[in-house]
């Protein structure tokens, strides 16, 4: 049995990935449409901060992440021409990936590089990273106290202080790292 935040992330993954419209759902799960979100929200990767009970939404195409069905606005979106076929040669990319740490959530944006920090009680933004390509996969690492990303385009993994968001390691890979 899933919980009700698990159920209220696989719809609103769902509804933003377009691939249903609230109807046909499982039973008990809720379906949680982004407001102002197109269809299909471009988006990659969920977070849950759970000493705030909240959800964290990078919706890349509209410019925004939204928690808990709070917007967080003003993040940069661009237009990307995509080797790769995504719903035709050319999309609009921007926030893709949240990481949660003890009192700011981190977002990944593809339009300008940077993973910026957002105050995780007021939901202000704080300072940003420039990083030196787009990030995919964002991850607090507690042990460590830092912030990774990854950066497929560079093949690296950037390692970064939470604080202050300033480069602390590079780590160079023979592939390409996502997620």
């Amino acid at each position: 049995m899933y919980s009700a935040i698990a159920r209220s992330v696989l719809a609103i993954g769902l509804l933003a990935g377009g691939l249903v419209r609230g109807e046909g759902l499982a039973p008990g799960v809720k379906a949680i449409v982004l407001p102002g979100a197109p269809s299909p929200a471009g988006m990659d990767y969920l977070a849950y901060d759970p000493a705030r009970d909240r959800v964290w939404v990078p919706a890349g195409n509209t410019g925004t992440v939204e928690g808990r069905i709070r917007a967080v606005e003003g993040f940069r979106t661009e237009k990307r021409h995509v080797q790769r076929q995504v719903h035709g040669a050319e999309r609009t990319v921007g926030p893709s990936s949240a990481a949660v740490g003890p009192d700011a959530v981190y977002v990944g944006n593809r339009a300008d590089a940077t993973v910026c920090a957002v105050d995780a009680v007021t939901l202000a933004r704080r300072g940003c990273a420039t990083l030196p390509g787009a990030p995919d996969g964002l991850a607090y690492v507690a042990p460590a106290s830092e912030v990774w990303a990854t950066v497929p385009s560079k093949s690296a993994i950037v390692a970064l202080d939470p604080a202050s968001l300033r480069v602390e390691a590079t780590l160079s890979l023979d592939g390409k790292p996502e997620g």
